[in-house]
């Protein structure tokens, strides 16, 4: 029996966008694509909104979804139908999930180059990158069990976006006193580019965006992680703080040396920050932001820069903020670049992400992870997997400038390297960029 139910205000403010959340694995060894299709399909039966599509009406958007997947997979033969078939825009009034079979690229490291590429796309209204990397990683593990037989439809609820897990929690307001500090005052995300305010809600499209990945190899990856651990900050916290160094240096010419305030925005999962805690898959989307403001030379350390980092996000978390302001997160968000001192970025921090279960002879020899839907300033995503960071770059194709996403991956690159005196990337570590979209 069809179940339905309307979109929070949090999920609304993703669809505008039809790009969806990226999740790729490059596969060494074979590939059974016929059960890596039954695989995808159990994961569908599993989940109701998998099975889903979204409509509009005139009083907002209803995600309805019936009893029997309508799954998307798209098989290619060659590397380029792969890419157009991961750049192509998800259609939510007929699918929110996709899954693109092709072979495999010239591999992350450029040593060893896969044999298949298998992506999985999540339309960011039904799952945040917490969740989309849940349901990867459900696709493997039914993969690998090898079942032959497709269970019966067991998922029959909607998860629920955030507000039905926060609403009564707090006051309303001490909800709208949280709001109006972090500047809320107007409804709505921006989605265009920001040179091109008419275009604010035009569909984004593959030539639009930019994708770029900083990817650090094991060794680099493991003395960031010993820093952050012996300087008391973390791993988020030095990104945050070296891309806000790095932009203050940019500024260098302009500005001269004298402080110079600069802000970031880092999203947070809100699943271990509530009582009880909330599993992977319980909600749809269930992320808030923390807004840090630094006064900066140019001169900095970025270790120093971090701890100032880490001292305000934790005191915004102890007090609660990123909970209160995600009942409103749309007008928070949207008003973000309307303040006196607006984020010169957003950061995304998943963290080490599992190892994909796969079976003998079968190893992931790259997973990535990024959500190509940019908002005025950059956006970077960062996760580990396989003992390396990656930091992916989204933004907006710049015609005027079109080396910025290498400019940017190349300040940050400097500032780590430069933390702690000699840096994460000493005694041979190495720090690569890729490119992914053409």
């Amino acid at each position: 029996m069809p179940v339905e139910r309307r979109l929070e205000p949090s999920e609304a403010m993703l669809m505008k966008s039809p790009r969806g959340i990226v999740l790729q694995t490059d596969i060494a060894g074979p590939l059974d694509t016929a059960a890596l299709e039954r695989a995808f399909v159990a994961v569908l039966v599993e989940d109701a909104a998998l099975r889903g599509a979204i409509t509009e009406q005139a009083d907002g958007f209803v995600l309805r979804a019936d009893d029997t997947p309508a799954p998307d997979i798209v098989r290619t033969a060659d590397r380029d139908g792969f890419l157009r078939a991961v750049e192509a825009p998800l259609h939510p009034e007929s699918a929110l999930v996709r899954l693109v079979v092709g072979p495999g690229g010239d591999g992350a490291d450029g040593t060893e180059t896969p044999d298949a590429s298998v992506a999985l796309l999540v339309h960011h209204s039904i799952a945040d990158g917490r969740a989309a990397y849940t349901l990867l990683h459900r696709i493997w593990a039914n993969y690998t069990a090898d079942g032959s037989a497709l269970p019966p439809v067991t998922g029959t609820a909607l998860r629920p976006g955030a507000e039905p897990l926060l609403a009564g929690r707090y006051p309303a307001d001490e909800v709208d006193r949280a709001v109006r500090a972090y500047g809320g005052y107007r409804d709505g995300t921006p989605t265009g580019p920001p040179s091109n305010p008419g275009g604010q809600g035009r569909p984004t499209l593959p030539q639009d965006v930019v994708v770029r990945r900083l990817l650090l190899d094991t060794d680099a990856t493991g003395r960031l992680s010993e820093l952050a651990r012996d300087s008391g900050t973390s791993v988020h916290a030095l990104l945050c703080a070296s891309l806000l160094v790095a932009d203050r240096a940019a500024l260098a010419e302009e500005t001269g040396d004298g402080p110079v305030r600069l802000a970031g925005w880092s999203v947070v999962d809100l699943r271990e920050r509530v009582s009880p805690a909330v599993e992977a898959l319980g909600v749809t989307n269930f992320t808030s932001g923390v807004r840090c403001g630094v006064e900066l030379t140019g001169r900095e350390d970025p270790v120093e820069a971090a701890r100032e980092v880490k001292r305000q996000m934790d005191a915004d978390l102890a007090a609660g903020i990123p909970q209160r302001i995600a009942l409103r997160l749309g007008e928070v968000v949207g008003a973000a670049f309307g303040t006196d001192t607006p984020p010169c970025f957003l950061l995304t921090n998943l963290g080490r992400l599992p190892e994909l279960p796969l079976p003998d002879g079968t190893r992931a020899i790259d997973v990535r992870i990024y959500i190509p839907q940019p908002l005025p300033v950059p956006i970077y995503l960062s996760y580990g997997y396989g003992g390396r960071l990656a930091v992916e770059l989204i933004l907006w194709r710049s015609p005027e400038d079109p080396d910025r996403p290498r400019t940017l991956l190349d300040r940050l690159k400097k500032v780590l390297e430069s933390a702690g005196g000699d840096g994460p990337t000493r005694d041979g570590g190495r720090l690569e960029t890729e490119n992914h979209f053409k």
